[in-house]
């Protein structure tokens, strides 16, 4: 995002709203708890998250933003620039990613599917409960991968 010229505050925005305003997280809002819940929720997540973009921007953490150089072939400086040909171009960088990522999201739907369907809650509780000072770092360990197949049935 910041190599196509979005300013910081906004990825950062972006990066951090994102997860938290998932389709399938504010829906499940709105069926168990309400719309007018929901509606607060999604206030308070798209603010905080600009307040934040906006905070980590003036607190100058642009300037910590690594460069990564993308690797190119002598070819792609002289390939036409119509529309066709850039799809063709960003559709197969996509599809290149995707195989790149598969793995890692195989293996995180993988152990969201085993946590949701073999962890008893009991356990759960357990580490992540109300005696646990370490209670939010387990649940955030443990909501990671489940949070991976939210999506799923």
């Amino acid at each position: 995002m910041l190599n196509a010229g979005v300013p910081f505050a906004s990825a950062m925005a972006f990066l951090f709203a994102s997860p938290l305003l998932n389709p399938v997280i504010i829906s499940l809002f709105v069926i168990l708890m309400g719309w007018k819940i929901a509606a607060l929720y999604f206030a308070v997540t798209f603010v905080g998250a600009i307040a934040i973009g906006l905070l980590l921007d003036a607190l100058g953490f642009a300037g910590q933003v690594k460069s990564v150089a993308a690797v190119r072939s002598c070819c792609d400086c002289q390939q036409a620039a119509d529309s066709r040909s850039r799809i063709q171009r960003s559709a197969a960088f996509a599809f290149g990613l995707f195989r790149q990522l598969v793995p890692y999201l195989l293996l995180g739907v993988g152990i969201g599917t085993f946590i949701h369907g073999f962890v008893p809650t009991e356990i759960i509780s357990r580490f992540a409960g109300p005696d646990n000072p370490l209670a939010v770092p387990v649940a955030a360990i443990i909501g990671v991968p489940i949070y991976i197949r939210a999506e799923r049935p």
